[in-house]
């Protein structure tokens, strides 16, 4: 609030944090515990409630939860890829051989990889409309009283993880393409 009060509110996935006039943050997953320690004149717009309110009906972890799974299970069977190994040629050479993965093996990890991907995005977008809207609500329902931001480098950390994952997408497209180029050529 900008008059005389300085109280400043933090909405996570899992618990809110409250620190009011230079004191130490105190966090908790209980809203009622966080409102105990404070008198009602400290937070006169119930800012307090509107932010339990977003973490508790806005902010859902499931669809991020799922992508963690599915990521897991695409890393699991990437791990299963044969490796390097050594093979004597006819001409009784040594040389090192990287045998092709399973074609099922690699269009399963694909799957699940494009699927988290799409999970993420929708995610990632989802919490950062959200995160714009409510911000700009409160401040437009305290006639700019309240001043809100959106935390950035959690928008970015998640945006950049989005990043990772197409890019990880698109490296098992093009190694499944480029398998497919090299059994044609080699078939001829």
């Amino acid at each position: 609030m900008a008059n005389n009060t300085s109280l400043e509110i933090r909405a996570g996935y899992f618990a809110l944090c409250l620190k009011y006039s230079g004191s130490e943050w105190s966090c908790s997953g209980d809203v009622t515990r966080l409102v105990q320690r404070l008198q009602p004149a400290q937070d006169p717009a119930n800012l307090i409630w509107h932010a339990a309110n977003f973490k508790d009906t806005i902010v859902f972890y499931g669809l991020i939860l799922a992508d963690v799974a599915l990521l897991v299970v695409a890393i699991g069977i990437l791990m299963s890829f044969p490796g390097w190994h050594k093979e004597i040629d006819d001409d009784g050479s040594e040389r090192d051989v990287k045998a092709f993965p399973s074609r099922h093996l690699s269009y399963i990890a694909t799957l699940l990889s494009i699927f988290a991907s799409i999970l993420a995005l929708l995610s990632m977008l989802w919490q950062h409309v959200a995160s714009v809207t409510f911000v700009t609500n409160v401040e437009n329902m305290t006639y700019l009283l309240a001043k809100g931001q959106v935390g950035a480098v959690g928008l970015s950390l998640g945006w950049l993880a989005v990043g990772a994952m197409v890019l990880g997408s698109t490296g098992l497209v093009v190694m499944i393409l480029s398998i497919r180029l090299l059994d044609r050529l080699t078939d001829d």
